[in-house]
């Protein structure tokens, strides 16, 4: 049995003693309970929690004059079998409250001869979904086009097809290969050499870029960049396979440096995890754009999920718990950080149900939880203990996700391993607060964040934020375990925060957060933001943080990160040496 979620932001904050029923949740953001039928109210947690992976969606079409019709037969691809598999316990607790317990064998056997039809192969996912999935299935994908070829190369298009014809290519000639999709793992050409031969292979996800073979932002680039491109020298014809793994590219440069090469095929042998749009959740609306969002979204997460002995820039290092592990990218860091998992870990519940991964995903670093309680930012491999200890919002992140990882998976055994920890992280996050219950960033201890083109420091909007959602989480978690009297603690901690919220960020002429108390010349997107769904805006200052966000900072490549930039305004978004690495 599940304990209850009957506690959810400041709208209820009374902890039962006595009465523990089923929980009966809905997923943050995703359902409206009160929407819900009679008998869908009355499912039980594990409907919510484990059964029904697939989708619950509330369309969102930020143009007003267009409103996509969801198709929700998603949902039931996989939730309908399961809701009648669930009426016969159902049926048993109604006979139970209503005293007619002479019905109950009756009706559980009736329904189970129904469930036997295995309604499931009749309601899977339509063909449809594969037409928006950008990657070729099985252990290889295959080039799909030449992008460019260069001079004194005599049938560059026969380097496509693994058969007798070949392309050939001469010292100084250059041949740019379109695999068509983002692909990681160990790139592959078949040769035939009459000598040896000295190759270069330069990978990159822009065709410029992998085409001339320039970098705009190079200098501004360090130890990463210079894994994109390699020199090798080949001896013997046949399948010859780049000994570095490559963790995200689409194109692929090949340029003979001396020597002369028949180029007869290319492959990627895929390392990253083979997910099935057709298994699981899948999503279809009348917006074709969405749907591409949608399977480019799933997409990237399934690039982001690794083997965990093939992490880090050199593909090499054990990073995590278990087979498999979700990072921050496929080509960098690919390292497990809790803040990407903010995001990486709903889209797994809702698309490929893997909770396993998540699960070792999670254990990766709450394993290597510090003494004092701060939960690492990331996998120590490569960055080392003292980087994964400069991040303060990552360790609250650790708290969230392991919310929502018990919110849909129902892994008791997760929340008792790891409760302690998350115990012990909440009050080493208590002691950076002030007597208001406003967490003070240390710019010596804690004081990154995940944006490096700002430090802030002090009273921040954006942690303080996502602290009260940590101690809305964690009251749950403290719920669940049966821990009434912690859950008590956390709840108080977060009304307190709650109460003085507004007055340390509130700006009564902008009308949004400021980025930092003191500050009134940076308001941030991030902690306007997040102050709306953690639940601290009420309804008229949601409105107006929707305002300002839509009037100072949309623009139509996206929403700035801030109204007034901390340092000097910058044409090229990202261009500096952390982030410019790659292209």
């Amino acid at each position: 049995m599940f304990s209850p979620f009957n506690i959810r932001g400041p709208q209820s904050r009374k902890i039962p003693s006595s009465g523990i029923s089923p929980a009966r949740r809905y997923s943050r953001g995703l359902i409206s309970r009160t929407r819900l039928s009679p008998l869908i109210k009355a499912l039980p947690a594990s409907f919510y929690q484990t059964e029904c992976h697939a989708l619950y969606i509330i369309c969102r079409n930020p143009v007003p004059s267009k409103q996509p019709r969801c198709l929700l037969v998603a949902a039931f691809s996989l939730c309908f079998p399961k809701i009648l598999a669930r009426f016969p316990e159902l049926w048993y607790r109604w006979a139970e409250e209503e005293r007619m317990k002479s019905a109950k064998l009756f009706v559980s056997a009736a329904i189970f001869l129904c469930t036997s039809l295995n309604p499931l192969a009749a309601l899977a996912a339509p063909e449809k979904v594969l037409q928006y999935w950008p990657a070729q299935p099985g252990e290889f994908s295959y080039p799909a086009a030449i992008a460019f070829a260069g001079k004194n190369i005599r049938n560059p298009e026969a380097a496509l097809l693994a058969d007798e014809q070949a392309a050939t290519l001469v010292p100084g000639s250059d041949l740019v290969i379109d695999f068509g999709e983002e692909l990681g793992g160990f790139f592959a050409l078949k040769l035939k050499l009459n000598q040896p031969a000295k190759i270069t292979l330069t990978y990159s996800e822009a065709e410029k870029f992998a085409r001339t073979g320039l970098d705009p932002v190079a200098l501004a680039s360090s130890s990463f960049r210079r894994l994109l491109s390699r020199t090798y020298k080949v001896e013997k014809s046949g399948w010859f396979e780049d000994p570095v793994l490559m963790g995200g590219a689409r194109y692929l440069r090949i340029r003979v440096e001396r020597g002369e090469i028949e180029l007869d095929a290319l492959r990627c042998r895929k390392t990253f995890f083979p997910c099935d749009p057709l298994n699981a959740g899948w999503f279809l609306s009348s917006d074709e754009l969405f749907n591409q969002i949608w399977y480019a979204s799933y997409y990237t997460v399934c690039l982001d999920t690794i083997r965990s002995d093939q992490g880090g820039k050199s593909g090499r290092e054990k990073i995590g718990e278990g087979d498999w592990v979700i990072v921050d990218g496929a080509k960098r860091d690919r390292l497990v950080w809790s803040g990407d998992m903010g995001i990486a870990g709903p889209v797994v519940y809702v698309s490929s149900g893997r909770y396993d991964i998540v699960r070792n995903t999670l254990l990766s670093l709450s394993h290597w939880q510090f003494p004092d309680g701060l939960y690492p930012a990331c996998s120590r491999a490569e960055l080392g203990a003292s980087a994964s200890k400069m991040f303060l919002e990552y360790s609250l992140w650790q708290v969230v996700n392991s919310f929502d990882y018990y919110l849909y998976s129902g892994d008791i055994d997760f929340l008792k391993e790891t409760y302690p920890g998350i115990l012990k992280a909440m009050e080493f996050h208590h002691s950076r607060t002030n007597r208001d219950g406003i967490i003070i960033q240390n710019p010596l201890a804690g004081g990154m964040n995940y944006s490096f083109s700002i430090f802030r420091t002090g009273p921040v909007a954006f942690v303080n934020a996502l602290y009260y959602l940590a101690l809305n989480d964690a009251a749950k978690l403290a719920v669940a375990m049966n821990d009434l009297g912690q859950a008590q603690l956390f709840l108080a901690r977060s009304d307190k925060l709650a109460e003085n919220f507004d007055r340390y960020f509130w700006d009564r002429q902008k009308l949004a957060y400021r980025d930092v108390s003191f500050d009134p010349n940076h308001f941030a997107l991030d902690g306007n933001a997040l102050s709306v769904f953690s639940g601290l805006a009420g309804p008229e200052k949601t409105q107006a943080v929707i305002d300002f966000i839509n009037r100072e900072l949309a623009r139509p490549w996206g929403d700035r990160q801030f109204d007034y930039p901390y340092f000097v305004p910058q044409k090229i978004p990202l261009v500096q040496s952390h982030n410019s690495q790659f292209v």
